[in-house]
């Protein structure tokens, strides 16, 4: 927070936009905050089961007027679920609000 207090100064932006490499995800240990896998890339197509089945599944229209585009291999929410399905113990040691807590005085708990 310290080098976006030297960026901003004293005049604060209308707005601030944080991305990531594309659709790139990772999951942080909720004790230690250490990553518990490698991140799973934009391009990465281990996922594309999961594409493929809620494509026939048919929520494609759902996931549209929810989220705006159409249903894609390279969204991360197919590469969370993933993680969260494959990676032992991912479920319980996810924190979700990693950046959340390490942007603000937020805590996520244990």
């Amino acid at each position: 927070m310290s080098v976006l207090r030297q960026i901003i100064g004293s005049d604060p932006p209308a707005a601030i936009s944080i991305t990531n490499q594309r659709e790139t995800i990772v999951i942080w240990d909720r004790a230690t905050g250490a990553p518990i896998h490698n991140a799973i890339v934009w391009r990465d197509r281990r996922t594309a089961n999961i594409f493929v089945s809620l494509r026939a599944s048919g929520v494609e229209p759902m996931v549209q007027a929810r989220a705006g585009p159409l249903l894609d291999r390279y969204f991360s929410a197919t590469k969370l679920k993933w993680l969260l399905d494959t990676i032992p113990g991912a479920r319980a040691q996810q924190r979700a609000c990693w950046l959340q807590a390490r942007s603000t005085a937020f805590s996520c708990g244990s």
